[in-house]
């Protein structure tokens, strides 16, 4: 938050969707990419790379090149430096910051972790799409199903709009339970088998059918 305020916020200059949960998160993001590259202008930020780290950040699908990393890298490296910054933080403010100068309407951001102190919960998003969630980085998140959901959703603040395809049933009990306390919206996403994809997978149909969601509510 310190670094993102140092750099003008640029994060309530756009309108951020974040992709909470543990299986999912990239394909949710890239099917969701695709669907509003046809009508605006869209910022898609993942993780991790595959060949080279400016994969991370995307505007229409071309990655942000090394000339911008330098330019921001320049701009803001004693700031990063005093708030000793970690990489996925510097990634996530240097996404939004590019974004912005881009110009997107619409940025998808990709939670790594997840949770209370994730630095894309940060960038206070508009929406947000919930992929499954199983057991993940328990020594960090917690050591059953319960605490695990409980911390990926703990940073979504009150009065949000929450998609989320169909979860077991104690992530979904904590999920509602959540949702009604901080008075959310929540929308159930059911999976469309019947969605023709050249994914392979059962659950990528469960991935494609909530990015379809979530265009459906911004693309009525």
């Amino acid at each position: 938050i310190q670094l993102l305020a140092h750099c003008g916020d640029p994060h309530k200059k756009i309108k951020v969707i974040q992709i909470i949960g543990t299986n999912g998160k990239g394909s949710s993001s890239a099917i969701l990419n695709q669907l509003l590259k046809s009508s605006y202008k869209v910022g898609l930020y993942t993780s991790p790379h595959l060949c080279f780290f400016q994969e991370r950040i995307r505007v229409d699908g071309t990655p942000i090149s090394i000339k911008e990393v330098q330019r921001f890298l320049k701009k803001y490296k004693n700031i990063i430096e005093k708030l000793e910054a970690s990489f996925f933080e510097v990634m996530t403010v240097m996404s939004v910051w590019f974004f912005v100068n881009k110009k997107v309407d619409y940025a998808i951001m990709e939670t790594g972790l997840g949770g209370k102190f994730d630095s894309v919960s940060a960038c206070e998003p508009d929406l947000y799409g919930i992929t499954s969630i199983s057991m993940d980085h328990m020594h960090i998140l917690g050591s059953d199903l319960k605490a695990i959901t409980q911390e990926k959703i703990g940073g979504i603040p009150s009065g949000s709009t929450i998609f989320s395809v169909l979860q077991k049933k104690i992530v979904k009990s904590e999920i509602q339970k959540y949702c009604i306390n901080n008075n959310c919206e929540l929308k159930a996403v059911n999976t469309n088998n019947k969605l023709q994809l050249s994914l392979e997978g059962a659950h990528q149909k469960e991935n494609a059918s909530l990015a379809i969601s979530i265009f459906k509510h911004i693309n009525p």
